[in-house]
């Protein structure tokens, strides 16, 4: 019941036209917004704990900061953690994880290279997707409102990570049906 409540739907194969068309209804910038390049760069996020929606944190170096402080902390600490996001370069950093070396999967929904624009204080991606209905609003574009807010003094660049599965990806229904999706026709 609740599911249905929150619009959360089953995964679909997505298109750049779905994606930007849903968020222009949601008020949110379609400009900094980013896919993976395909199903195999989705399937390594997945088995590094991607979440949705979720939130990842840069430093102003580009390295990876948790915000969670244990392993059992949820995307609700995450609104605090933006509220305290002055302090990120004085928090432990993971130097493997760079959002900078990440363009090599990531593209623009058109399938364009993506540039992470260098010389700003935190860098966050914000994972968000079609099929997640509601909790889009009330967590990942709640997020992007709180990060506007803290812009005037201090450098944030965000970037809305779409995780839906991808048309552009031009997986073959048989490729599909391994996959676990119905193919329809």
């Amino acid at each position: 019941m609740l599911v249905k409540s929150y619009g959360i739907k089953d995964p679909e194969f997505e298109s750049k036209e779905a994606i930007t068309e849903y968020l222009i209804k949601k008020d949110m910038d379609t400009a900094n917004v980013m896919v993976f390049k395909d199903f195999t760069s989705y399937v390594t996020a997945i088995k590094r704990g991607m979440k949705i929606p979720n939130a990842m944190f840069f430093n102003s170096a580009g390295n990876f900061v948790n915000y969670q402080k244990t392993p059992e902390d949820c995307n609700a600490k995450v609104s605090g953690f933006i509220d305290d996001i002055k302090a990120i370069d004085s928090l432990a950093e993971d130097v493997s994880f760079n959002v900078f070396k990440m363009t090599d999967f990531l593209v623009k929904p058109n399938g364009d290279k993506i540039e992470i624009e260098k010389g700003y204080d935190a860098y966050v991606l914000i994972n968000w997707a079609l099929y997640a209905g509601k909790l889009n609003e009330e967590k990942a574009f709640d997020w992007v409102n709180l990060l506007k807010q803290n812009e005037k003094d201090f450098k944030v660049k965000y970037y809305l990570l779409n995780c839906d599965f991808q048309d552009m990806w031009g997986l073959t229904d048989e490729q599909k049906k391994e996959i676990g999706f119905t193919v329809k026709g």
